[in-house]
């Protein structure tokens, strides 16, 4: 079941990516994907794929475009994720080649061994250097039901949100199913695109255990 968020949370959200379009400038940083790491996960419980499709972005180009030509991460900038089953076409830097993404905001694919109550923990595992690029970054993690080829089915299973000061999230799900988890939607603040011993780009273990 997803989590009862408060009405002012909501609104500050909305605010947040609002405030995104106006203050956002373009610069010469491209779109941030997020790195998916390892499974520390029990042999048996669970089968995991890494996939780590999620960009994320305080510019693009054109907005009136729905393949977001040219998407950056901007200084001084409030920025979002590109949403779901977008098709991203971005410039690669000097050279100009224009390379085409389908970006489904899919951050692992799971299958659950036996029946019964499974926990599902996600952590982020360089918030000591994302804390130099942001100074803010917050990404709602949610967990769907998916067929056997990990097609998402639209049933919600958990949510949380993950935060630059909570640095992980706890998801339930049920035994004996496939999954996926997904970025769903996200807010955040980038002060430094260029930050000394810091990264733009953040990164995430998984482990599963029974609940």
């Amino acid at each position: 079941m997803r989590k009862v968020r408060t009405y002012v949370y909501a609104a500050w959200l909305m605010a947040a990516i609002v405030l995104g379009a106006i203050w956002a400038q373009q610069s010469n940083t491209t779109t941030i994907t997020v790195s998916a790491g390892g499974a520390g996960t029990a042999a048996g419980l669970a089968d995991i794929t890494s996939v780590g499709d999620v960009v994320l972005f305080t510019y693009y180009a054109d907005e009136d475009d729905d393949s977001f030509d040219g998407a950056y991460i901007a200084e001084d900038a409030v920025g979002t994720i590109v949403p779901d089953s977008t098709t991203l076409d971005q410039d690669d830097g000097d050279n100009m080649v224009k390379t085409t993404t389908e970006v489904t905001n899919i951050l692992y694919k799971i299958r659950t061994a036996d029946t019964g109550r499974y926990m599902i923990t996600i952590l982020l595992t360089n918030v000591d250097k994302l804390v130099k690029a942001y100074s803010y970054l917050n990404l709602e993690i949610t967990a769907y039901e998916s067929d056997s080829t990990f097609n998402d089915l639209g049933n919600e299973e958990d949510s949380e949100w993950i935060t630059l000061s909570n640095g992980r999230v706890v998801l339930y799900v049920e035994g004996s199913n496939y999954y996926v988890i997904k970025i769903t939607d996200g807010v955040f603040y980038c002060i430094d695109t260029d930050p000394t011993d810091g990264s733009l780009s953040p990164s995430f273990y998984i482990m599963v255990d029974q609940a």
